[in-house]
């Protein structure tokens, strides 16, 4: 478990200053200049080394109440580790330990403003079924104590099996689920990585998200049990997806696109998209698999400022292409635009200049 990072606002703690700054103890012929209490802040605010701030947490009581706003501002909840000491092994459970904590300080929840939740480290072998995860028994607790959490980042291993949402314990769903859609959630960030099994109505009525990033996630249609929702749907600013295979794109696209039960993507200011597909997955494509790049694009093309696209082969291959698949021309507010893509493709014939003449199209009607 660590800290540090940035993310959302938050109550702030009644600190107490000292009325005489310097003990007592201090001889009068000696010069030591008196700071006002808000530099020791700033200077403190400046430090990003964790063992610095533990060391000046421990100085006076002023410096520990602002460096655990630094420690506590972002944590990371990882597997479990071994400890070897005295020819003695121990093993020290990352979430249990921050649960015991909490409990015992409860200020600190006010400053924690990003959980990471993840089973990302280094391993020669990996299998989801014995991720800590779903054996874990403080996450359930947590979650609720953490009044001003900001952002949810859930991870998977990049080197084995997606993170299985549906086989973690219910408390922990069912945790998860009232964290993101209580009115009175503070979530504005919600981070998804190489995760499967997650009910798209996760995301639904989280009344505050504003950011929204998928990385090799996998949607289910399933309903959670029946909870306190928003009376609106979340105005999304900024969304981040990308997916490398047919499921993981046909498992989010038909929802994004429902505008009765979906987010409202009207507002987006910054959209990333990186869809691609393996050559396997071109027997169960279809052109609505292809058009949904467009068509979320679209929707979003009066507010959107930065735009980043991946586009697959199949954008500009004869058989599936489309012209107006991007309308550069209609995006007034666009300030910032990445493409990344095939000019050429090995299944269009030799000598063929249709992808590139597609690209440069797009290009020209790119508003001045």
């Amino acid at each position: 478990m660590n800290g540090s990072g940035p993310q959302c606002s938050s109550p702030k703690a009644t600190t107490e200053y000292p009325s005489d700054p310097l003990p007592p103890e201090i001889p009068c012929d000696r010069k030591v200049v008196s700071l006002p209490p808000e530099l020791y802040e700033a200077i403190i605010d400046h430090i990003d080394d964790y063992v610095s701030l533990q060391n000046c947490a421990l100085v006076c009581h002023l410096f520990a109440l602002r460096c655990q706003k630094a420690l506590f501002h972002s944590i990371r909840l990882g597997r479990p580790v071994r400890n070897f000491k005295n020819n003695i092994v121990s093993t020290q459970h990352p979430s249990q330990r921050f649960l015991e904590i909490i409990s015992n300080f409860p200020h600190l929840c006010g400053y924690v403003k990003e959980l990471e939740i993840t089973d990302g480290a280094r391993l020669n072998f990996y299998r989801e079924e014995l991720s800590w995860i779903r054996k874990d028994r403080a996450l359930h607790d947590i979650l609720p104590k953490l009044d001003s959490l900001g952002a949810l980042c859930i991870a998977g291993n990049p080197t084995g099996n997606r993170l299985n949402f549906r086989a973690w314990n219910p408390d922990l769903k069912l945790a998860i689920l009232l964290k993101c859609h209580s009115s009175a959630s503070s979530l504005t960030k919600i981070a998804l990585t190489r995760v499967r099994n997650i009910p798209v109505t996760l995301f639904s009525h989280a009344p505050a998200l504003e950011s929204l990033y998928l990385f090799k996630a996998i949607f289910v249609p399933a309903e959670f049990p029946t909870v306190e929702r928003a009376c609106h749907r979340p105005k999304l600013k900024e969304l981040y997806i990308t997916t490398t295979t047919h499921n993981e794109w046909s498992s989010i696209y038909p929802w994004l696109l429902d505008e009765d039960h979906s987010l409202d993507l009207t507002s987006l200011t910054s959209l990333s998209l990186h869809v691609d597909f393996i050559p396997e997955d071109l027997l169960e494509m279809s052109a609505d698999d292809i058009n949904a790049i467009s068509w979320i694009v679209h929707r979003s093309a009066n507010t959107i400022k930065v735009l980043r696209l991946f586009y697959p082969e199949e954008v500009t291959m004869r058989t599936t292409f489309k012209e107006t698949f991007l309308d550069l021309g209609s995006m007034e507010a666009l300030r910032s635009l990445c493409l990344h893509g095939c000019v050429w493709s090995e299944q269009e014939p030799i000598g063929s200049t249709h992808s590139l003449q597609w690209l440069i199209d797009t290009l020209d009607r790119t508003q001045a």
